[in-house]
């Protein structure tokens, strides 16, 4: 594996992705010295694996990152992690999952023992971790829908950013697009290609997509029935 683990949290690119400040501890602080490392991922690397104690969470700096139900080939993917999320959360002492670089990844990796010791950190991680359950019972909705269009167009709306361009960054198969909406492949593919044709989106290659009517697509996803 290629990982590479970078110097502690001195390094600005380090210190950004909790604080955007650099705010979040001051120097001297234990969690500065030993607490956070900046890992880098190539495509297909195991950020965890199945089963891995859970002694870290860990934040997306840069890329994507496909949470499967296990590290081996039957795997079933269940959440896409884009930028600005953390993820690793469990209540077992064990991973029950595992975490793998969809693409070219830059990961924050906090020890939580030293984490839990910092309370601006030990308060940013609970306020992650409470986003977390509403960003699933959001999910949870998503997928409860009869629509399958829907479900896509859920799926492409909640990973749009909030400044322009509306280019959504997807690297993975459309087998793992039906996996994590409960669909069959072809479904999504049939639905892709509809809204493809009804000028939606646009597929660049790439796992890149944009999105050509932001509006209008997050307009389908809030449909309901």
């Amino acid at each position: 594996m290629s990982e590479r683990s970078d110097p502690p949290a001195k390094d600005p690119a380090i210190l950004s992705p909790l604080g955007r400040d650099g705010s979040v501890w001051g120097v001297g602080d234990p969690l500065d010295r030993a607490g956070v490392r900046l890992r880098r991922y190539a495509p297909g690397d195991r950020v965890f694996e199945f089963g891995a104690p859970v002694d870290t969470v860990f934040e997306l700096v840069q890329g994507c990152v496909v949470i499967t139900t296990s590290g081996d080939p039957s795997r079933r993917v269940v959440d896409l992690v884009q930028p600005g999320r953390f993820f690793g959360f469990t209540a077992h002492a064990r991973q029950r999952c595992a975490a793998v670089a969809a693409t070219g990844a830059i990961v924050c990796c906090l020890n939580l023992a030293v984490a839990r010791r910092n309370d601006r950190v030990a308060a940013r991680i609970d306020r992650e971790m409470r986003a977390e359950i509403d960003r699933l019972r959001a999910f949870a909705a998503l997928v409860g829908r009869r629509a399958a269009i829907e479900r896509i167009a859920g799926l492409f709306s909640a990973m749009v950013p909030d400044e322009a361009p509306a280019v959504v960054h997807l690297p993975v198969t459309r087998g793992e697009i039906a996996d994590l909406l409960g669909l069959a492949v072809e479904t999504v593919c049939r639905n892709l290609t509809k809204m493809k044709r009804d000028g939606l989106l646009i597929e660049e290659g790439g796992g890149i997509w944009r999105i050509a009517d932001p509006s209008r697509l997050a307009r389908l996803a809030a449909a309901t029935r």
